[in-house]
């Protein structure tokens, strides 16, 4: 007897859940932003936004998407030193990409199914599901944490912080102080 009430029990509190779980869902899709759509949330009405609807920071993010996955672009790499006056300098063609950025999701879980929480993809022919989202370049997985913006010449700039390099890349070629030492990462022809 207290067997099946313990399932009952059981059973009661897991149908909650799944309730509660859909619930939250269904409140949660309120039309927020989609890679596919190209839709984006509400913002406030105390944000200021531009002809396009856009905020200042939607509007980076937007401009940056696009200059950043421009084929052939040309971006200067620096990586400065925080312990002495040295830097390692290359000029690079595209764009500089993270390792944690992959073309499939890391994680999947079995064969497809029309499960709401997840999403289809096809890997080697096969399909499945992943609860990883594509980013809006048609990757998976996340950069390096850093800062951007462009100054009021139109110049690109974006800072990695990190440890012992701090990390510039630009879209143009930038001028450094006098007594800094430059390791210029060229080709060597033999």
């Amino acid at each position: 007897m207290k067997r099946r009430k313990l399932i009952w029990i059981i059973a009661a509190l897991a149908a909650v859940v799944l309730i509660a779980g859909l619930a939250a869902c269904s409140l949660a899709d309120d039309g927020g932003t989609t890679a596919d759509s190209g839709a984006r949330a509400a913002t406030s009405d105390k944000v200021a936004t531009n002809s396009s609807g856009d905020t200042a920071e939607q509007s980076n993010i937007k401009k940056r998407i696009t200059e950043e996955n421009q084929p052939g672009a040309i971006k200067y790499f620096y990586a400065i030193s925080a312990y002495n006056n040295s830097y390692i300098y290359a000029t690079v063609k595209g764009k500089v990409t993270s390792s944690n950025k992959r073309l499939i999701p890391s994680t999947v879980s079995g064969l497809s199914s029309d499960l709401n929480y997840t999403m289809d993809v096809t890997i080697n022919g096969q399909r499945t599901d992943t609860n990883e989202v594509m980013n809006e370049d048609g990757t998976y997985g996340t950069s390096m944490e850093y800062l951007y913006f462009w100054d009021p010449q139109g110049q690109y700039y974006q800072f990695y912080p990190t440890g012992g390099w701090q990390i510039i890349i630009s879209d143009h070629p930038i001028a450094l102080p006098d007594g800094v030492v430059a390791v210029q990462m060229t080709p060597t022809t033999k």
